[in-house]
């Protein structure tokens, strides 16, 4: 009986992407309102690149749509 030779491993490719979105009924930070009780939406994108194993290049892109409350006046 032949040992059964394991499958080369796959070419290594130094580029990868994450990204994502989010749907908020109301967008609160630190206990205010950032949105208005308002629904407010956000997404990401982030390519990196692996130089080596240990170094990676990256970069973030983010995006929010929300509407801020204008200060109180009177």
């Amino acid at each position: 009986m032949k040992a059964v030779k394991a499958p080369p491993p796959p070419p290594f490719d130094p580029w990868d992407i994450a990204f994502g979105s989010a749907i908020m009924n109301d967008y609160i930070f630190r206990g205010i309102t950032q949105s208005n009780h308002k629904p407010s939406v956000a997404a990401y994108f982030e390519p990196r690149y692996n130089v080596t194993k240990d170094l990676q290049l990256y970069i973030g892109a983010r995006r929010r749509e929300h509407l801020v409350p204008e200060p109180r006046r009177g």
